[in-house]
Order: structure tokens, then C-alpha cells, then sequence
């Protein structure tokens, strides 16, 4: 079964999870905290299958801006982005946020969704349509395929369905290379099974008893199982979610970390990096504090740019980032930075 990994994004309470909840019958919203509160604060996981058989994997992004890095965790081995919006409130900051940060991934495979579109007119609808595509032009999404849909009354569903399985069909997937990569973005414990780690497996193949490293750390570890989409596997494939049970104390390892082979990445302190800045953002000057996202780790360094003493917003440049922690990285990764309230490649 061909397996598409694919991100909803959009403001808090646009109706991401309600939609993806519709669309697979699985509540992405599990923390009593999450309930409580009616957003979602940590990563949501859902799949269902498309009508030619492809399998969509869900992961369902926090969109409050207080938990951006939580978002950010989810992206690594995105194949597609469900861009969601309200049909009564139009694109708002997180809106225009996430999909920069999808666009910086690389991420060209968009479906736009309008939410909520039967509690609004039809007229205020249209002004929604007319909003988005003046905020997206000249873009990624310009062109994106747009479904109006309302997740309670079931609106646009069917629609919804048939467009994200053509865009699916588009996908052309990356090849898997010959050693596992597997960016964790959570990390907890199950009674009687011990620590379980959770990422979308970015290459190769991690068979059950596969003894593997844990970076930058470099501790040891085992596979003792394998689940994907809640079924117990003896081979996780590339791309697919994949939960891991590891013969290791939880507390020896954190969310951002890497399981992969001993050898197949570096950790480092400095990184040379082609950075590009986008418009309407903040200059970045030489030995400037940011906050940098690799994969799903986070981590704070220094910017020092190669031949100017200021980036601007716009333009592109090679530097160099000095970062207070170590990172583990493969040639080819992809940096996202944070000066809040902007965010920068």
C-alpha cells in the first residue's frame, strides 16, 4: 500500500481537528489538557485510506502560536499539506505562518480546505475564497486545489476526499537510502512495555531486534517492536509513522533526538548553511541570538553571516551558525530559525 504522509496547518480553532476527525473518525485531541482547553497542544496522529488505496497519515499540527515548536516537530518526511481555513474569519497570522514554514520545507503539495462554511452566507464564503487566493498569489498555493467543506454537516467531504487522493497520485516519493533515519517528536512510556518513541521513519528500512544508536547521544539501543497506524509490525518502511519500543530508560532520551545506525549522522556545533530570508521579516545581524529547528529538535545559537554583517529580509547568503548545543545532522537538512514573531529559513 502506497503510504502518504500528510500535515494539516492552518490559525487555532479553524477546525483542524474536527475536520480530520470527519475524514478518518480518529480524535487527534487526546490530552485531558487538549479537551479541556479545545485546541490541540502536542502532535495529532490519524490515517485513513483514499479510494485508490493509497493511505493518508495524518498529522495534525497545534495551530496557537505558543506551541509553533510543537508544529514545527511534526513536519520532517511531509509528503502533503492540508491547509485549513475558517470560512467565517479568512487567512489569519498562523494562516500565512504555517504555510511559509511548509513553502521553506519544501512542501509543494497543497489542498486547501475552507472550514465551518455552513455557519456563515454564501457571500461571506466567497469573500473567504477571494481572501486566500489574494494572500497566496505568486506562491506554492497559488494554484492549490480549494474544497469549501463543513466537517459537522458533512459539506464538501466527499469533494475534499477525491481531491487530496488526485493530488496524492502527483506524489512522486523520495527514494529510501540504504540506513534508517528516524526524527523523534515523542517520547513516553506504556506499563509493561517501557519506552516508546514516535517520528515518521525518513529512510531505510528498522526491522524488530535491529540494534540502532541514539544521536547526538550515541547510546545503544534495541528494537524490541515495531507498531505503524497501531498494528504490529516486523518492518517499518520509509515514510510511514512508526512507533518504536526501545529497550532504554525514557529518561535517556529526548523528543528531537535521532534513532538511526551508529555512523549516519554527525553531531556538530557549527553548521554551514544557505539561508533565505523571507520578505516582510526582521534584518538578521551578525552574532544575532536565534532559535533553531532541525528535524524536531530545538536549540539556540548565533548567526554569522559570510560576507555581509546584516541579512535582509528577501535575500539569501551563506553562514555560519554557532549553536550552544549539539546537533545531529545528514548533508541536505533543512533549518527552520525563530526571532519571534517571525520565522526564517
Amino acid at each position: 500500500m502506497d503510504y502518504i504522509v500528510a500535515a494539516t496547518a492552518g490559525h487555532v480553532d479553524h477546525g483542524k481537528t474536527t475536520l480530520i476527525k470527519r475524514l478518518t473518525g480518529i480524535d487527534t485531541d487526546t490530552a485531558p489538557e487538549e479537551k479541556k482547553r479545545g485546541l490541540t497542544i502536542n502532535l495529532g496522529f490519524a490515517y485513513f485510506d483514499l479510494p485508490s488505496k493509497k493511505r493518508i497519515a495524518f498529522v495534525d499540527v497545534p495551530g496557537h502560536e505558543k506551541f509553533l515548536k510543537n508544529m514545527i516537530s511534526g513536519l520532517t518526511g511531509i509528503d502533503m499539506a492540508l491547509l485549513v481555513v475558517d470560512a467565517g474569519e479568512g487567512v489569519m497570522p498562523q494562516t500565512e505562518e504555517h504555510a511559509a514554514i511548509l513553502s521553506l520545507l519544501g512542501i509543494k503539495n497543497f489542498v486547501i480546505a475552507v472550514t465551518k462554511a455552513d455557519t456563515v452566507d454564501p457571500e461571506m464564503c466567497q469573500l473567504t475564497i477571494e481572501d486566500i487566493r489574494e494572500h497566496f498569489k505568486n506562491g506554492p498555493l497559488e494554484k492549490a486545489p480549494l474544497v469549501v467543506t463543513d466537517a459537522v454537516s458533512g459539506r464538501g467531504i466527499k469533494e475534499l476526499i477525491a481531491v487530496m487522493d488526485e493530488t496524492a497520485s502527483k506524489i512522486k516519493k523520495h527514494r529510501a537510502g540504504s540506513n534508517p533515519r528516524l526524527n523523534i517528536d515523542r517520547v513516553f512510556t506504556i506499563k509493561g512495555h517501557g519506552t516508546v518513541v514516535t517520528g515518521t521513519l525518513i529512510d531505510g528500512f528498522i526491522k524488530a531486534n535491529d540494534n540502532l544508536e541514539i544521536y547526538p547521544s550515541q547510546i545503544p539501543v534495541r528494537v524490541k517492536n515495531i507498531q505503524v497506524n497501531d498494528q504490529d509490525q516486523l518492518v517499518a518502511q520509509p515514510d510511514h509513522r512508526v512507533a518504536l519500543n526501545l529497550d532504554v530508560k525514557s529518561s535517556d532520551i529526548h523528543k528531537g533526538e535521532i534513532v538511526t545506525v551508529p555512523g549516519n549522522v554527525t553531531s556538530s556545533k557549527l553548521l554551514d548553511v544557505q539561508l533565505n530570508m523571507l520578505p516582510n521579516v526582521p534584518s538578521l545581524k551578525l552574532n544575532e541570538r536565534f532559535r533553531l529547528y532541525v528535524g524536531s529538535v530545538e536549540v539556540f545559537g548565533r548567526l554569522y553571516p559570510m560576507v555581509e554583517d546584516e541579512v535582509k529580509a528577501g535575500t539569501n547568503c551563506l553562514a555560519q551558525l554557532r549553536l550552544e548545543t549539539p546537533v545531529a545532522v545528514k548533508m541536505e537538512i533543512v533549518l527552520l530559525c525563530e526571532l519571534t514573531p517571525q520565522w526564517l529559513l
